[in-house]
């Protein structure tokens, strides 16, 4: 047990670290909020993997990316650039 929970933390991080590169470094071009990613990957990971480890990387890495981009989701942007004043890496855009 503690063994799926540390990969499905460690999912978790991993998932919220591609969040913030594809922010950092992609936030600026014309294109889909990564949170609308990882809501997909939440609804595939649920939806269509039985075995525990494919879910678990399905279901945490697109929580982690859809953490990683919460302000977009609670203003409902869905398409375009961010909105940033002060970009810094770590935090939940």
């Amino acid at each position: 047990m503690l063994v799926k929970t540390v990969f499905f933390l460690l999912c978790a991080f991993g998932g919220y670290l591609i969040g913030r590169i594809g922010d950092h470094y992609g936030g600026q071009t014309n294109t889909p909020h990564h949170w609308t990613y990882g809501l997909i990957m939440i609804i595939l990971g649920v939806v269509c993997f039985g075995d525990y480890y494919w879910r678990a990387i399905f279901v945490a890495g697109g929580l982690g990316s859809f953490v990683s981009d919460l302000n977009d989701f609670l203003h409902l942007r869905l398409y375009g650039p961010d909105v940033t004043d002060n970009h810094r890496f770590w935090d939940i855009d």
